[in-house]
């Protein structure tokens, strides 16, 4: 997609994408798919045979470079949560795909518990419904309660939902009453952050009020 090109040029032309910039080496493999996915679903995407009603879900026709660039934006958050528990953090760019990031730390790295922070303006059901009752993935979720998707939202381990047009001052705080307690008590090996830019006062959709401060 454009975006990604273009979102590579800015990273660049601010000095970002320089020696710290990582792209990964090859593609993950079926079994690392099928970590955070359904193995009949993961074939059938691979090998093109998903039904239509799986593609107008996923908003896109299928394609071999969709299937490329799926599998490339898989791989990055799998090097991410390599080089975050080698180095203390590491950041993600092309957004999304970021579910099978507590699965490969929880299978190649040795971490015992994985936090979740999902901080996109939607709650986070897709993340939930994966790791509903894996007791290693601690799943937080702050979202605008007067969104109207998801619509059937999956409970994850603590939703909290807040009120359209929360500003700044409100989000932090509401952020500060639940992230510290959770990570005395959990003491996580790896902390996930899901970023999502949506919760900008100026994304329209996103319904709340953010500043560039915090969102």
């Amino acid at each position: 997609m454009p975006k990604d090109a273009l979102l590579y040029e800015r990273l660049q032309a601010v000095g970002l994408a320089g020696r710290t910039f990582t792209v990964p080496e090859g593609l993950p493999d079926r079994d690392t798919l099928c970590l955070a996915h359904d193995p009949t679903y993961v074939d059938a995407f691979l090998d093109g045979s998903i039904g239509a009603a799986e593609m107008r879900r996923i908003g896109l026709p299928w394609s071999q470079p969709l299937v490329r660039r799926t599998l490339a934006g898989v791989g990055s958050a799998v090097l991410a949560a390599r080089l975050a528990l080698q180095f203390g953090l590491a950041c993600m760019t092309n957004g999304g795909r970021t579910t099978l990031t507590p699965r490969t730390a929880l299978r190649d790295a040795g971490v015992e518990q994985v936090l979740f922070v999902d901080l996109d303006v939607h709650q986070g059901d897709g993340t939930d419904a994966i790791f509903s009752g894996d007791p290693s993935v601690f799943t937080l979720s702050l979202h605008c309660a007067a969104q109207p998707f998801p619509h059937h939202p999956v409970a994850g381990d603590w939703d909290v939902a807040l009120p359209a047009g929360t500003t700044d001052e409100q989000y932090m705080q509401a952020l500060r009453e639940v992230l510290p307690p959770l990570l005395a008590r959990l003491r996580p090996g790896l902390v996930c952050y899901n970023a999502g830019v949506d919760v900008h006062a100026d994304d329209a959709l996103g319904l709340m009020a953010l500043t560039d401060a915090v969102a």
